[in-house]
């Protein structure tokens, strides 16, 4: 985009530079002067054409941005969901941890009878 906006700038100089140039001469014959319409109309064009390609490019920068967007939207959720699973497993192991632990002591009791202490 940045190309295209930069040979817009560089048609509207060339058309400036042109009708400077001309009125420079001093006097001018009917050739020079057709000759800068000519040229005019050739700049009018060109520009109206640089600004179809701008509003294409400007088309296609925005389902980029939208693709783009959309992309970060589902990597955000992937992580949110990755967290999830992970405190989820993480909670799963403390929790078997505990149970292992309560089983262990429950074991242990039961071997060394309800009066003795551990």
């Amino acid at each position: 985009m940045a190309d295209i906006d930069r040979a817009r700038q560089a048609m509207a100089d060339a058309g400036e530079r042109a009708e400077t140039d001309v009125r420079a001469l001093g006097r001018l014959s009917g050739a020079d002067l057709e000759a800068l319409d000519t040229f005019r109309r050739y700049v009018k064009k060109r520009g109206l054409e640089i600004a179809a390609q701008r509003a294409d490019c400007a088309k296609k920068l925005a389902a980029q941005e939208t693709v783009m967007m959309e992309a970060r939207r589902r990597y955000r959720l992937l992580e949110r969901l990755k967290e999830r699973r992970w405190a989820e497993w993480w909670a799963a192991s403390d929790k078997e941890l505990e149970e292992l632990a309560a089983e262990s002591y429950a074991a242990q009791w039961t071997r060394k009878g309800p009066g003795s202490s551990l």
